[in-house]
């Protein structure tokens, strides 16, 4: 199990790549990888939870849904698939914050890099019911003038920079700690910390340019409270205003 160790806006695509690194890093191989949502349930124990040859989507047929095949998306819920066709797609992306659209982005992933999901092979037992439950920290649904009277939300932003993003906001450059690990007789769990980071050096700028000299930290913990953007501009210097009370 991967849990994320606050309690605020989850980050479900940021989550499976972490569970993924640090599960490969500190227990060894494992050849098959199944991505399972905590809320679905399996409504028949002949559900076969083993990899085929391509990814596949483990939960087609969803109560919530009234068990109608293609719901929105191919991807999701219950998935399987094997580690070197994870790293190929370059995971999820780690950009999605709250509920939804991740899975979709997955789904593009895939298939971009000519990986298609299919279903599994007793597909007429795929059968899940979803647990009742509300979405509390929904996605980003804030809306942004584009200019003129045109709007648009982040998630819809972020799906139009898919291809762009795609390369590099992955599992390639998941940032993530490992806070502690839970051993059970029945599982273990991993709670990952995804909103710090650490800073080795850090460099205050104030006053039309003018340099403090620069501050050194070692293995230092600083709370992130920047937004990644996708947007990069490699002409222009970055500039980032560091709040005082967080140094």
């Amino acid at each position: 199990m991967v849990e994320q160790l606050d309690d605020g806006r989850f980050n479900k695509g940021l989550l499976m790549n972490a569970g993924f690194l640090q599960i490969l890093n500190s227990f060894g191989h494992f050849d098959c990888f199944v991505f399972h949502d905590v809320d679905m349930v399996p409504e028949d124990d002949r559900n076969i939870y083993l990899c085929q040859n391509e990814p596949t989507h483990l939960s087609p047929f969803i109560d919530k849904f009234g068990y109608r095949s293609h719901y929105g998306t191919d991807w999701g819920g219950v998935t399987m698939i094997r580690p070197e066709q994870y790293s190929k797609a370059n995971g999820y992306s780690n950009m999605f914050w709250g509920w939804g659209r991740e899975d979709s982005d997955m789904e593009w992933r895939l298939n971009a890099k000519g990986i298609k999901a299919i279903r599994p092979i007793n597909e007429v037992n795929a059968r899940f019911s979803m647990i009742p439950h509300e979405h509390p920290w929904r996605f980003q649904n804030e809306k942004f003038n584009l200019g003129s009277a045109a709007k648009m939300t982040t998630k819809e932003k972020l799906m139009m920079t898919k291809r762009e993003r795609s390369s590099w906001d992955g599992v390639n450059n998941a940032k993530f700690r490992l806070d502690h690990v839970v051993y059970d007789k029945l599982f273990t769990k991993l709670l990952i910390d995804i909103r710090r980071f650490e800073v080795e050096e850090l460099q205050v700028v104030i006053d039309q340019g003018q340099f403090l000299n620069p501050i050194f930290y070692q293995r230092d913990i600083l709370q992130s409270i920047f937004k990644t953007v996708a947007e990069k501009n490699e002409n222009k210097p970055n500039e980032r205003r560091v709040p005082l009370q967080n140094i």
